[in-house]
């Protein structure tokens, strides 16, 4: 919000200009992702779901390495607007570690796809370079 001295959220002349512009750029790139969203992978999410009710412990690798399936998947999803973004493969276990709670919703079915996914974007946003 700008005050009358021009101010941005308490935050003084050119910075605050500059907030915004990073702001507005981090948003951007949320709605790049989710415009980019690919339909759910049922069949992965089944599988996955499989394996982690037989094997608990495995399902942090499958979710979170790069090799895993569904980072994998993920990758190949949305590999444009990652790269475009300054975020490598190799920063994919990180960000998909860290939401590793919600991945395990979905996989059970107490999220829906689309809120689990926004999420995710909402975190990659906030972990790219143009938001540093």
């Amino acid at each position: 919000m700008t005050s009358e001295n021009g101010d941005v959220n308490g935050v003084s002349g050119e910075m605050g200009h500059q907030l915004v512009a990073d702001t507005d750029r981090v948003a951007s790139f949320a709605v790049a992702l989710l415009e980019s969203l690919p339909e759910e992978p049922a069949s992965l999410r089944d599988a996955q779901r499989g394996n982690a009710l037989l094997e608990p412990v495995s399902l942090d690798g499958a979710l979170t390495e790069t090799s895993g399936k569904f980072a994998g998947w993920l990758w190949a999803s949305w590999e444009p607007q990652l790269q475009s973004a300054g975020i490598a493969q190799d920063d994919l276990p990180l960000l998909l570690g860290g939401y590793r709670r919600e991945i395990w919703l979905w996989l059970m079915g107490d999220r829906r796809w689309q809120q689990m996914a926004a999420g995710l974007a909402g975190r990659a946003s906030r972990r790219t370079r143009m938001s540093a």
